[in-house]
C-alpha cells in the first residue's frame, strides 16, 4: 500500500511514492515533503507545525526504516521525545511524531540496522514501549553484544508494557506473542527452521546463569480453583506426527552434576498438596481433538513415566532415591493408592539378574490384623516371615548346610532323610528310635 501524497498543497491526493507501507491519513490540504533520513528531516529549519513529513529511510535512503511523521508543537506532545520514536525539531520547540501503520512499526523505523552494525538494545526497548506490534525484518541484529540472524520476518506483539527498561504487564493476557510457521517442505530442510526464540548462555568460573528466570506469586481468592504455572506449553500433534514435547531438554555431561529436569519443593503449610513431580492424564483436556476431530480417548500405551534410551547409552538406574531423601520415620518410597488390575508387573529379561533385589534386614510387610513382615537375613542366610515384633518367625534356609524351616528360630523341617525300614518281629524299639532320630534332627519335637 503505497502513500498519498499532497504535493502542490490543491487539497487533491497525488501517489508519489509507494514504499511505505502505513495507513492513508487525513491531514488537510498541507504539504508532505520526502526526506532522505530522519537526520535531515530534523535538521530542516524550515518545518511547519501541523505538516507530515516522509523520510526515504532512517539512516539513510532505502535501508528499511522509511516513515511519516507528524510535526507538532512540543507543548502539545504527550511525554518526552526521545529521539528514538519520536524527534526533537525546529530547535527543540517542536517533535517530529512517528505515524505507525496502526498499531505496527517497522523495528528500522526506531534506527535499528539489521547488518548488525549497531547495537539495537535501546531502540528495540523504546519501540517495545510504545507500540503493541514490531515487525523485524530478515537480516543480522546485535542485541546486547551478540549478534543474532533473522532467517524471515516475524512479528512481536506485545500488551500492557509499562516500561522501556523492565517489560511487565498488569491486567493484560499477552506480554509478548510469538506467531511461526515453518514450510510445509519434506523432508526436512534446516534453512526453513524457525526458533523465535535462541539463548546462548555460557557460564565460567564460579559464576551462576539461569537461560529464563521466572517468579511466580500464586495468591488468588480463597475458594476459587484457579491454576498458575510459571513456564506453560502446550503441544500438539497431528495425525502425521513422527513425536511431539510440551518440553523437550538435551544434557551433556561432562562432569559435575548433569540433570536433565531439577525441581525444588519447599513446604510451608501442611495444607493442600506438595509435588516435585506430577502427571495429569486429562487436565484442562478438549473434548475434541483441536486437529483432527477425534474424541478424548484412553490410550492402550499411555504412559505416566517412561524411561527410555538408546542401545549403546542406557541408564545405570531405572528410579533411585538417594539416602535421606524420604521421611525415615513415617516416609513412604512407593506409594500406590489407585485401582489398578496390577499394582506392580515385572516383564523384563533379567538374564543375570532378578525381578526384585532387597539387601538384608529389608522388609516387605503385608497389613492386616496384624502386621506381618518379610525380609532376607545374611547372617543366617535365611528368608525370614515374622510378626511386627520378630516374636514370632518362620524362616527358610536355603544356602548354608542347615537348609530347612524354622519356626521361632528352632528349625522344625530339614532336608529328606535317608529311608527307615518297616518294623520287623523284633525290630520295633529298633524303628520307633530311628523314628524319633529323624524327627529330632528335622526339629520337630525337641532333642
Amino acid at each position: 500500500m503505497g502513500i498519498e501524497l499532497d504535493i502542490d498543497n490543491d487539497g487533491a491526493i497525488d501517489e508519489i511514492w509507494g514504499g511505505l507501507g502505513v495507513k492513508k491519513h487525513h491531514l488537510g490540504p498541507y504539504l508532505i515533503r520526502p526526506y532522505d533520513s530522519i537526520a535531515d528531516l530534523v535538521a530542516d529549519p524550515d518545518l511547519e507545525l501541523g505538516r507530515s513529513y516522509v523520510t526515504m529511510g532512517n539512516g539513510e535512503v532505502a535501508d528499511g526504516g522509511h516513515a511519516k511523521y507528524y510535526c507538532v508543537i512540543l507543548a502539545g506532545f504527550s511525554g518526552t521525545p526521545d529521539d528514538i520514536i519520536n524527534h526533537y525539531c525546529l530547535s527543540g520547540t517542536a517533535v517530529l511524531v512517528l505515524i505507525p501503520d496502526g498499531d505496527t512499526i517497522n523495528i528500522l523505523q526506531a534506527g535499528v540496522k539489521k547488518d548488525g552494525s549497531i547495537d539495537s538494545q535501546t531502540n528495540t526497548l523504546a519501540a517495545l514501549g510504545q507500540f503493541d506490534k514490531i515487525t523485524v525484518p530478515r537480516g543480522d541484529y546485535l542485541y546486547s553484544g551478540t549478534t543474532y540472524t533473522i532467517a524471515d520476518t516475524f512479528t512481536i506483539q506485545r500488551n500492557g508494557f509499562t516500561s522501556t527498561n523492565n517489560i511487565y504487564s498488569i491486567g493484560e493476557i499477552t506480554c509478548l506473542k510469538f506467531l511461526v510457521e515453518t514450510a510445509d517442505t519434506f523432508p526436512q530442510d534446516t534453512r526453513a527452521t524457525k526458533i523465535p526464540i535462541s539463548i546462548n548462555i555460557t557460564a565460567l568460573g564460579g559464576n551462576r546463569a539461569d537461560g529464563i528466570h521466572i517468579s511466580l506469586i500464586s495468591d488468588g481468592d480463597a475458594g476459587v480453583a484457579v491454576g498458575n504455572t510459571g513456564i506453560y506449553c502446550r503441544a500438539t500433534s497431528g495425525e502425521n506426527s513422527s513425536w511431539c514435547a510440551a518440553v523437550h531438554g538435551e544434557t551433556r555431561h561432562a562432569g559435575g552434576t548433569t540433570i536433565g529436569v531439577s525441581s525444588e519443593v519447599a513446604t510451608y503449610s501442611q495444607d493442600g498438596a506438595a509435588y516435585g513431580f506430577l502427571a495429569n492424564s486429562v487436565s484442562g483436556a478438549a473434548a475434541t481433538h483441536s486437529l483432527t476431530g477425534e474424541l478424548l480417548q484412553e490410550h492402550p500405551d499411555s504412559n505416566a513415566f517412561c524411561a527410555v534410551a538408546s542401545a549403546d547409552h542406557t541408564w545405570k538406574y531405572g528410579l533411585r532415591f538417594k539416602g535421606d531423601t524420604i521421611n525415615p520415620v513415617d516416609g513412604i518410597t512407593i506409594y500406590d493408592a489407585s485401582s489398578a488390575w496390577t499394582g506392580m508387573y515385572l516383564a523384563g529379561v533379567y538374564t543375570s539378574g532378578v525381578a526384585i533385589k532387597i539387601i538384608s534386614g529389608q522388609k516387605f510387610a503385608w497389613n492386616g490384623p496384624a502386621t506381618i513382615t518379610t525380609r532376607y537375613d545374611v547372617d543366617t542366610g535365611r528368608l525370614v516371615f515374622a510378626n511386627s515384633t520378630d516374636v514370632k518367625s518362620v524362616s527358610f534356609d536355603l544356602v548354608s548346610t542347615g537348609t530347612g524351616m524354622y519356626v521361632n528360630g528352632t528349625k522344625v523341617v530339614g532336608e529328606q532323610g535317608a529311608l527307615i525300614a518297616d518294623a520287623a518281629g523284633g525290630t520295633e524299639v529298633a524303628t520307633i528310635n530311628a523314628i524319633l532320630a529323624r524327627l529330632r534332627a528335622h526339629g520337630i519335637i525337641a532333642t
